[in-house]
């Protein structure tokens, strides 16, 4: 589950390969709000809605092999600030 705890910004997660979460963004803005900022890439594993202020959203997914992967927010601009590591042992 997560929480946006901003009162004026929507933002998501998008949990990506290691090493794309910076491309994932740049496709995000293209792919465009209507499509939640979310790319149609096969570098993205799980991903929430756009979540508007002060809501949750949740994303189930299946866990990728053991290792290090990148998490995001691809609104635009968000990514600069909005990201780091997810870890599966």
């Amino acid at each position: 589950e997560f929480k946006n705890a901003s009162t004026s910004l929507k933002h998501n997660w998008l949990l990506v390969e290691k090493g794309t979460g910076d491309k994932i963004a740049m496709d995000g803005i293209s792919a465009g709000e209507t499509k939640g900022y979310v790319p149609k890439n096969k570098s993205v594993i799980a991903a929430t809605k756009l979540i508007n202020p002060g809501k949750a959203g949740k994303v189930t997914f299946k866990a990728p092999k053991k290792g290090s992967y990148d998490f995001v927010c691809t609104s635009p601009g968000h990514n600069m600030l909005m990201k780091g590591k997810f870890t599966v042992k």
